[in-house]
């Protein structure tokens, strides 16, 4: 019976001045931890995960676990632009949101 397998570690993701502690669940922007719900954790994953890129409302409410369209998605992003404060990094159109540094 061969010994069980450990998982690698996951590092955080930095983008910019935002890392994302995703063994943690912790976010710190500039060297600050902003306070911010598990639903709002999970989509600042999602986006940093992948940077730069669109990601849809549907695809955000997915990858959270949700069902539907994703309508109530905009209230996170909101959301979490204010927690994260200034210059604003996620950016939304209908189509979804990227996360630029």
């Amino acid at each position: 019976m061969s010994p069980p397998r450990r998982s690698q570690p996951t590092p955080p993701l930095t983008i910019g001045d935002l890392v994302v502690d995703r063994l943690r669940r912790r976010v710190r922007r500039d060297g600050v931890l902003p306070s911010r719900t598990m639903r709002e954790f999970c989509g600042l994953e999602l986006l940093a995960e992948r940077a730069g890129t669109l990601v849809s409302p549907a695809g955000i409410a997915t990858a959270c676990g949700e069902s539907g369209t994703g309508t109530g998605v905009g209230e996170v992003i909101t959301k979490l632009n204010r927690t994260l404060g200034d210059p604003r990094i996620i950016h939304g159109s209908a189509a979804g949101y990227p996360l630029h540094a």
